[in-house]
């Protein structure tokens, strides 16, 4: 792993050397006491490492660049980083590749430190490096010189005011009233619950239909098995050169809530909605899935079963998780970045969400000016995604994780 040194002064003018240093692993307490979100901590990282197999790729890889105080012998800076080499799509740096969000994570004095050593080791065999805003946007690079600012999306979250002993009656109140009757009738027909490990091949066809529709390349089955088992349950055995190998996960890093019918029994009493889905009669409905860290939950994953769109299983999963997290101290429930005019912006609109202009950064390397993706490939998308639907189901599981990893999506 590659380092530089340098001789920095504090606030008060003392001086020490600062150790800009990549790294696969970061201490767990320089995380303490910081606004974190899951990409900065070595789960997500092993997480990410493990569903797309870059243990042993020379092509990709995770990492973390950190910047050191040798006075103090603390990480006073992190960026987790993505590198990728594609030869279709080009080689480029993602903060942080497979989410919507990343970006630095401490002292914003060191950002340009850290810019220096990227453009330093990388600027000859990469085209870009993209920083995608943060969810804590005060660790956003904001006024740093060398980066180019972008702001192709909005960010759409509910804020929970957790000292609001009616919480869950406010927020629900904030919802559109006709979302609030969708949910109703949702109810009526719908047995909720959420989804464990045992779930997963309902949860994966459902999610590959879901996928094909949106002509959008499809995760892997195994990034589902390792969702469940990495943050659902506090140790779980991570398969290695043919050894179990015990690693230490967060708990309740993630939760996929469902909805399910009964479809001898759509008109279910209470009674019956007890039922666990064992019951060969259940079938998948819908389901959300969201990641989960201080205090923040940021849902990425919503399917609905087609057959069943007329009962609205998709807004009672929303409720559900949305309910879920007014009792459980979650103060932001984050609906990700869309973009301006879509009608995923207004659907969100209905939830009584609050919108944010979303920033990403860009460093250019060998690319000298960066364009947006709206910009320069939307028009491929568009086309792309029509094609992808013609692609038979089988197919589009082996393939989407190998575009997604180039992609960095």
């Amino acid at each position: 792993m590659q380092k530089n040194n340098s001789i920095c002064s504090d606030s008060t003018g003392k001086r020490f050397h600062l150790v800009i240093e990549e790294t696969d692993k970061i201490p767990n307490k320089s995380l303490h006491n910081q606004n974190h979100f899951l990409y900065h901590t070595n789960s997500w990282q092993q997480f990410i490492q493990d569903s797309f197999n870059l243990k042993n790729d020379k092509d990709n890889r995770q990492l973390f660049i950190t910047a050191k105080n040798t006075n103090t012998n603390k990480i006073e800076t992190i960026l987790p980083l993505t590198v990728i080499k594609s030869k279709i799509f080009g080689n480029k740096i993602i903060s942080s590749a497979y989410q919507e969000y990343g970006g630095f994570l401490g002292k914003k004095e060191h950002i340009p430190k850290i810019l220096e050593h990227i453009k330093k080791n990388y600027k000859d065999s990469f085209q870009f490096l993209e920083i995608r805003g943060a969810i804590d946007k005060e660790n956003n690079p904001e006024n740093t010189k060398t980066l180019i600012k972008k702001l192709p999306y909005k960010r759409a979250y509910i804020k929970i005011d957790q000292n609001d002993p009616d919480k869950s009656e406010t927020t629900w109140k904030n919802i559109q009233k006709a979302k609030r009757k969708a949910i109703k009738k949702a109810k009526k027909h719908l047995i909720s619950k959420e989804l464990t490990i045992a779930d997963l091949d309902q949860f994966y066809n459902l999610y590959l239909d879901n996928m094909k529709s949106f002509g959008t390349p499809p995760y892997s089955k195994k990034y589902f098995h390792n969702f469940f088992t990495m943050f659902q349950e506090k140790l779980c055995k991570v398969q290695s050169k043919g050894l179990d190998i015990q690693k230490e996960f967060p708990k309740d890093n993630g939760k996929i809530f469902g909805t399910f019918i009964d479809k001898n029994k759509d008109q279910a009493s209470n009674e019956s909605k007890e039922t666990n889905n064992k019951n060969s009669n259940l079938v998948l409905t819908s389901a959300l899935l969201g990641f989960i860290t201080n205090n923040k939950v940021h849902i990425t994953t919503a399917l609905t079963n087609k057959k069943y769109k007329q009962f609205r299983p998709g807004d009672l999963a929303h409720w559900n998780f949305i309910e879920w997290s007014t009792k459980n101290n979650i103060t932001h429930f984050d609906f990700g970045t869309v973009r301006e005019g879509s009608g995923h912006l207004e659907y969100k609109r209905k939830w009584g969400v609050i919108i944010n202009n979303f920033p990403n950064f860009y460093l250019p390397l060998k690319q000298k000016t960066i364009e947006t993706k709206d910009q320069k490939e939307a028009g491929i998308f568009k086309l792309a995604a029509k094609v992808w639907q013609k692609i038979p189901t089988k197919l589009t599981k082996y393939i989407g994780m190998r575009l997604r990893k180039e992609l960095g999506l």
